[in-house]
C-alpha cells in the first residue's frame, strides 16, 4: 500500500496535499509516494534524463554516475507510465507526483482478476 489513508477502511481519506512543498514537509509523507514523485519529476523537468538509483539515506533519488543523459531528439516528449496494483492508488499517485496534473490519463483494468491500474503522465509538448 502507497499510503494508509489510501484504504477503503480509512475513516480519514486521502487529502491531496496543497503543494509538493506541502507534502514534503507533511506527517502524512511516506517513502514511496516521496520516491515516486521525484522519479515523475525528474523524467518529466527534461526529456532524455539519464536514469536514478537510489542514494545513500535509503530515501533519495540521486542520477546514476556511470549514465549519461540522451541527447537524441525525438518527434514526441518523454511519457512515464505507472502501474498501480490498486486503482485506489492512482489519485495520490497523480496528486504527489504531478501537482498540476499537466497531461495524464489513468487506465483502469476492470477485466483482470487484480483490477489493476495503469497511469500514463507526460509533460505537455513545448
Amino acid at each position: 500500500m502507497l499510503h494508509p489513508r489510501l484504504s477503503p477502511k480509512a475513516t480519514d481519506y486521502w487529502k491531496k496535499p496543497a503543494s509538493l512543498e506541502a507534502w514534503q514537509t507533511s506527517d502524512e509523507r511516506t517513502v514511496k509516494l516521496d520516491v515516486l514523485a521525484q522519479l515523475v519529476k525528474h523524467h518529466l523537468e527534461q526529456d532524455g534524463q539519464r536514469p536514478l538509483t537510489m542514494g545513500e539515506d535509503g530515501k533519495t533519488l540521486v542520477p546514476k554516475s556511470d549514465h549519461s543523459n540522451d541527447t537524441a531528439t525525438y518527434p514526441e516528449c518523454d511519457r512515464i507510465v505507472v502501474y498501480a496494483a490498486f486503482p485506489s492508488s492512482n489519485q495520490a499517485i497523480l496528486d504527489v507526483s504531478t501537482p498540476d496534473h499537466s497531461s495524464w490519463e489513468i487506465i483502469n483494468n476492470l477485466r483482470s482478476r487484480t483490477r489493476s491500474s495503469i497511469c500514463m503522465v507526460s509533460r505537455p509538448s513545448n
